[in-house]
């Protein structure tokens, strides 16, 4: 995967993130989702990790590039502000009623980079620290 967009760095403590990934084939759609992430572990690779399991038997379109991570946001403040900081909270349908264009779940009918500029702008309307 190329064109990750991240600085975040193992912690001591869990945190809750959101990503944004989508198929080089389909570049006016974006997925977003959520990923708990247990203390120690790197968010940007749990991250891919996550983005690999959803694949499923298309591992080989993660592998060769084809469907690229873009972007991901500690989301943990947000979480715990809207009571979901917890495995499966479910944090990426609370913010997604707020970025829009939901073409089908978790997919939403924009570039990644509109979709980028709307979950930073919620992320930084919260108390969470960039």
């Amino acid at each position: 995967m190329t064109n990750v967009i991240t600085d975040y760095l193992p912690s001591d403590t869990d945190r809750f993130f959101c990503y944004a990934w989508y198929d080089k084939l389909r570049s006016n759609e974006t997925k977003f989702g959520d990923r708990w992430v247990f203390a120690g572990i790197d968010p940007t690779t749990s991250c891919k990790q996550r983005i690999r399991e959803q694949a499923q038997t298309r591992k080989d379109l993660v592998d060769d590039g084809s469907y690229r991570m873009v972007a991901i946001w500690d989301v943990s403040d947000i979480a715990k502000e809207a009571n979901r900081f917890h495995k499966h909270g479910k944090i990426d349908d609370y913010i997604r009623k707020d970025i829009g264009f939901v073409k089908q779940s978790e997919v939403h009918s924009l570039a990644w980079t509109d979709l980028k500029l709307r979950v930073d702008a919620i992320v930084s309307k919260s108390t969470q620290i960039n």
